[in-house]
């Protein structure tokens, strides 16, 4: 009927944009499509499927005719020895694998059976992704069992699209960003549970207030990466510009490490001419054409790198691409250089001695110009 086939609409819209954002939305998606054969009692119809699979595919279609006519891959850059895509190839992609699956803290039985218990308690950011790379408030163990407070049929409908969720990110990369669908679902079925408990006994109402002061005491004292309180932190470093009590370009340059090259950048270098960046990515206030890698982790500068004979080559490589100015990040260098041989490290370092001179420096990042 109508309602049916507004939210097929809607599902289409939503799984679309989701798919464009991220690949490993298909864990939701999945879910998603699910819904409807778990929550209806009756037989559904293939109706409301299709026009929300046809609505999907034409919000996700523009993302993949995009990487096609860039890199030649729609889906890039997974599938690498099927569809190709432009600098990339079966190296990188396994490097990239291999990547996403050391994140965590372990891959056996035990660690998968601990890990509600470890992502909740244990998680940080940095490590070398060893602890999920990011931060979560061990509240969520206390939240947990009021999913299962009203046991209806929408409640288990969605606890089984986050559980969904959680087993595709075990299996998969377990960064913890990738959990925030499941989190988001999470918080939805605790607010449900806290909701019941308000419509019974005084003693609930007491219980649910108890609960919602343990939860904000809570997230004012999840600690950042430095082991200090996150909410405080990030009020303390951001409250200034938002007062006017700091410009921008200031809140910038000690928030963004690249931000000061860039606008050196805007004021040494002719407009629109291409920079290539190594050990560097975040280029959003960068109004140039540039180069980059994806991942430090799987680089096309590294595997370019290694294809080069010498650092002759190497300059001529990079040359050949239409490249004359070069960005190195030394800082982030220091950390990803682990990830790569030595005897590709020093073939880098020599290029970078034997065919640039120093343009300009700004808090560990130097612009470079090819010489003739």
């Amino acid at each position: 009927g109508r309602p049916a086939l507004k939210q097929a609409i809607a599902i289409g819209l939503v799984t679309g944009l989701m798919l464009g954002v991220k690949y490993t939305a298909i864990a939701p998606v999945l879910s998603l499509v699910a819904l409807p054969l778990v929550a209806s009692r009756k037989r559904p119809s293939p109706t409301p499927f299709l026009v929300a699979a046809l609505i999907a595919v034409a919000v996700f279609a523009p993302w993949l005719v995009k990487n096609q006519i860039y890199v030649g891959n729609p889906l890039y850059p997974l599938f690498e020895q099927t569809l190709g895509g432009a600098h990339w190839d079966t190296v990188q992609e396994t490097q990239l694998m291999r990547w996403q699956h050391s994140m965590g803290m372990g891959r056996d039985l035990l660690k998968y059976l601990a890990l509600p218990f470890n992502v909740s308690t244990r998680a940080k950011p940095g490590m070398y992704y060893m602890f999920f790379d990011g931060t979560m408030t061990p509240l969520v163990l206390i939240l947990l069992p009021l999913v299962f407070v009203r046991r209806s049929r929408p409640v288990l409908t969605l606890t089984a699209m986050a559980a969904l969720v959680f087993l595709f990110w075990s299996a998969t990369s377990q960064q913890l960003r990738f959990l925030m669908p499941a989190i988001a679902l999470g918080a939805v079925l605790g607010a449900a549970g806290l909701a019941y408990l308000t419509g019974g006994a005084a003693w609930r109402s007491v219980l649910v207030l108890g609960l919602a002061a343990a939860v904000m005491g809570g997230l004012l004292l999840v600690p950042d990466q430095n082991g200090s309180p996150f909410v405080a932190g990030t009020l303390a470093g951001r409250l200034p510009v938002v007062l006017g009590l700091e410009s921008k370009q200031e809140y910038l340059g000690r928030s963004i490490q690249s931000f000061g090259m860039f606008d050196q950048i805007k004021k040494t270098l002719p407009p629109g001419a291409p920079v290539f960046l190594i050990w560097e990515n975040r280029a959003y206030y960068l109004d140039n054409p540039y180069f980059a890698d994806s991942f430090f982790e799987a680089s096309s500068v590294m595997r370019l790198v290694a294809l080069s004979r010498d650092p002759d080559d190497l300059a001529h490589a990079i040359g050949a691409m239409g490249y004359k100015y070069i960005v190195v990040n030394d800082r982030l260098g220091e950390f990803f250089s682990r990830y790569y041989p030595p005897a590709e490290i020093a073939k880098l370092k020599d290029f970078m001695a034997q065919h640039l001179d120093t343009v300009a420096t700004s808090n560990k990042i130097t612009l470079y110009a090819m010489r003739p």
